[in-house]
């Protein structure tokens, strides 16, 4: 997480099994969006807003709302392993990323 982002926060899980490059979103319901990416990548997006992230999960094709809205849009960067340790996801049935 970037140095604004508070460490052990929480995300709630929005489920994407249905897209093929992009597992799970989750939202702090904040200013972060956390996206697991089916390669094992785990990347948080500042700035993005519950609302962006909830039609994107809900969008058609996932893949191609998150390269149209988010993607080269909101400052991002791939999380650690010692923060991944740090997320928690609460919902959807996840315990962690």
């Amino acid at each position: 997480m970037d140095s604004d982002a508070s460490m052990g926060v929480s995300f709630k899980a929005m489920g994407v099994s249905r897209s093929s490059n992009i597992e799970l979103v989750g939202h702090d319901q904040g200013e972060y969006m956390l996206v697991k990416f089916r390669n094992g990548g785990h990347y948080l997006y500042k700035g993005v807003g519950i609302g962006l992230a909830e039609a994107m999960v809900k969008a058609p094709s996932i893949g191609a709302f998150f390269h149209a809205n988010i993607r080269g849009k909101f400052p991002f960067r791939k999380l650690t392993d010692e923060e991944l340790a740090l997320v928690v996801l609460e919902g959807e049935g996840h315990g962690h990323a």
